[in-house]
């Protein structure tokens, strides 16, 4: 039978793993945020949920195998996230609801578990197409698929 590379599968299974605890820090992070805690232990979790989270979400759904350069993805991940947090501020700001640090937290961390989701379904769909996780059995199938022919 056909069998994928012993690395391939634990990449996937890493990434889905990955992508389940993204979700849940931004779960995490949405609630601790609109909780009556102390300042201290909120404003790490609400900067991880501006800066980091929504960025990573969106760039894991727009392109799950994307290869950026260390520096790259830093700065991809914080421009992402500021993109979205300002887009979210200015809906709220419109919107009846209107904005508030409860309204901000639920709109953030509601969009990164969906992007978040997307990324992971995305990336399992691709993983059907992708020309390198084709088993080594049907090694015309991978130039096959880089010729259009799939």
């Amino acid at each position: 039978m056909y069998r994928l590379t012993v690395r391939r599968a634990a990449t996937a299974v890493k990434a889905s793993r990955l992508s389940l605890f993204i979700a849940t820090l931004a779960t995490a992070s949405g609630a601790i945020v609109t909780l009556p805690l102390p300042t201290p232990l909120r404003v790490p979790f609400g900067l991880l949920l501006v800066f980091v989270l929504p960025g990573w979400a969106l760039g894991h759904a727009s392109s799950p195998r994307y290869q950026l350069s260390l520096w790259d993805g830093i700065l991809a991940t914080l421009g992402l996230s500021l993109a979205i947090a300002t887009c979210s501020a200015t809906l709220l700001a419109a919107a009846p609801v209107g904005l508030s640090r409860d309204s901000f937290a639920a709109l953030l961390g509601a969009v990164t578990v969906v992007l978040t989701i997307a990324g992971t379904f995305r990336g399992e769909t691709n993983k059907r197409t992708d020309p390198r996780l084709v088993p080594r059995e049907c090694p015309d199938l991978a130039k096959r698929f880089e010729e259009g022919g799939i």
